[in-house]
């Protein structure tokens, strides 16, 4: 722990001497103090004790493999991480207890890469499947996010220090699924960026499983590229097609022939009435038949900036605002962390007004950093 006893100190609640007194030994160890360190680490205590720490869904050693395309995290950065996978479980204790439905399980299906299929058509077909097998009503969706917590997925907003993080979707069995949004990339704050990259996550929770059944998947910021690997280039296909099925595209441009004469008003259109950005546009038209690869690249590279794209503000109008108070019970706090608005709340505040935890318990939570 030398050298980062301060950090430790200030997770754990322990202070610096004390966690240097423990270090240093062999003095007195109380098991509370025990706790509070294992707390700190992102360690589950059951699991130390039991020497089952480098379990890969009890330790950090889950994002090793996860993070071989952004490169290596430093120890908060790991910290955060592996305390939020940790966070999931705990959530899923609580809706079991509760019975707060979590809709999402019944809807995942663990697909592999099929080799038959170019990647961007496989992530097309699932993302349209996807449309289907959840009943999504046919035409643009206002927000991914709220498809999201519908699911039960739950949306957490987490700054790290690696900017080359865009996101990450964490889920095992018995947990709340989780999607990570990293508040240091600016893109998680653009509306139209975001309901793309939460499209994205989701395929990744929908059909992609790792080491003993984890999902733990490391999306890395546009340009920092790990869209090499099969299953991220196929879960960046999946999202523009749950987003704006093809078939639905081409019935909504067909009410638009003279827009079919002008490539830029095709693009314009199709990004204005589905919610994507310019570019994203122009390669959905392209995986549409509308117009060719060159052409695609062509205009996405002299397409609209973000501040001239009058139609984001129609979309993805959310950004972390939590449950309205009515929703959650009084005794509760208004104010909550970053970590735990959105679906977090709403199992909290259930499992307390049901009795399946203390008030001091659920205050815990709801401060989860």
């Amino acid at each position: 722990m030398s050298g980062r006893l301060e950090d430790v100190a200030r997770w754990s609640g322990l202070s610096v001497e004390r966690l240097r007194d423990i270090e240093d030994g062999p003095g007195p160890f109380n098991v509370n103090e025990f706790e509070q360190i294992c707390r700190g680490l992102a360690v589950s205590p059951g699991a130390m004790y039991r020497s089952e720490e480098k379990t890969p869904a009890l330790s950090v050693l889950r994002f090793r493999s996860a993070l071989e395309e952004t490169g290596p995290l430093n120890f908060r950065d790991l910290r955060l991480l592996t305390s939020i996978a940790c966070f999931g479980r705990t959530l899923g204790d609580l809706a079991n207890l509760s019975r707060y439905p979590i809709p999402f399980t019944k809807f995942r299906e663990t697909i592999g890469v099929d080799s038959r299929l170019e990647l961007w058509e496989q992530g097309y077909r699932l993302g349209e499947a996807a449309r289907e097998r959840l009943g999504i009503p046919a035409g643009p969706l206002e927000s991914v996010e709220g498809i999201l917590k519908e699911l039960g997925v739950h949306v957490a907003r987490i700054k790290l220090d690696n900017s080359t993080i865009e996101a990450a979707s964490l889920w095992e069995p018995g947990a709340v699924p989780i999607i990570l949004l990293n508040t240091k990339v600016s893109r998680v704050h653009y509306g139209l960026a975001r309901r793309a990259i939460l499209a994205h996550e989701l395929c990744h929770l929908l059909h992609d499983t790792g080491e003993e059944n984890l999902t733990t998947y490391v999306s890395s910021a546009e340009g920092d590229g790990n869209y090499s690997t099969d299953i991220e280039r196929r879960a960046r296909a999946f999202a523009p097609a749950f987003i704006a099925p093809r078939d639905q595209t081409r019935r909504r441009l067909q009410k638009k022939k003279r827009i079919r004469l002008d490539n830029k008003k095709l693009v314009r259109s199709i990004a204005k009435d589905w919610g994507f950005s310019w570019e994203g546009a122009a390669w959905h038209a392209r995986n549409c038949n509308y117009i060719g690869p060159e052409k695609a690249k062509q205009l996405s590279s002299q397409g609209y900036r973000p501040r001239d794209e009058d139609w984001d503000e129609s979309f993805e109008t959310e950004m972390s605002s939590g449950y309205p108070p009515q929703l959650m019970s009084s005794d509760l706090p208004s104010e909550v962390s970053d970590v735990c608005k959105g679906k977090a709340e709403l199992i909290i505040s259930s499992a307390y007004m049901q009795g399946d935890v203390s008030l001091g318990r659920a205050r815990e939570l709801l401060s989860w950093e």
